[in-house]
């Protein structure tokens, strides 16, 4: 009894912002899922629910269309996250703290991930040429969106270290440029 109420003295400040958060995302599924079943009773059955034929595979509640198959599902578990997408969120926050980088710094990390989606976009262009032949329309529409989304992102990088070469007067190549500080290279290796 004791230790639970020093527990709940301790950490009751914690709990109502636990505690909103928690309704928040019951909130944020229960609304519209009520919404849609409100709507489907009294306006479009009109109260006229055929309860049997919830429970059946071929009933007027079963979902139409493909289905997942469990080969598929088990693929889809077992496909390991690509390396690039942790690149991508490693680069998105770095992005967000660029400002309190300096400016040699902030070219070369631009730089770095230019050339990187400069190498991604001719692996795609590669993978665009070999599948030729594919007659899936939304595969090549996807493979197409990946090229022009990274076409897209090289040219803002670009732009993004021309911007700063200019607004700081750096004509020399990211390359040459010495560094004020050893420690700040060695954090960026190991990030």
């Amino acid at each position: 009894m004791a230790a639970g109420v020093l527990t709940a003295y301790l950490g009751y400040q914690s709990f109502v912002p636990t505690l909103t958060n928690f309704l928040d995302v019951l909130l944020v599924i229960f609304i519209p899922w009520s919404a849609v079943n409100l709507a489907d009773y009294f306006v479009i059955r009109r109260g006229a629910y055929d309860v049997a034929s919830f429970f059946t595979a071929d009933g007027a509640y079963a979902r139409k269309g493909d289905r997942v198959t469990p080969e598929l599902f088990l693929k889809l578990l077992e496909e390991p996250p690509s390396d690039t997408q942790a690149e991508d969120a490693r680069f998105r926050i770095r992005l967000a703290f660029f400002r309190y980088l300096p400016p040699e710094t902030r070219i070369r990390l631009l730089d770095r991930r230019r050339a990187a989606l400069a190498e991604r976009l001719e692996a795609v262009k590669a993978a665009i040429a070999a599948a030729a032949g594919v007659e899936d329309d939304y595969q090549r529409a996807l493979m197409e969106h990946g090229r022009a989304a990274t076409e897209a992102d090289v040219a803002w990088l670009a732009g993004l270290i021309q911007q700063e070469r200019t607004k700081y007067g750096i004509t020399a190549p990211v390359g040459q440029r010495r560094r004020a500080s050893a420690t700040l290279r060695r954090k960026e290796r190991t990030a």
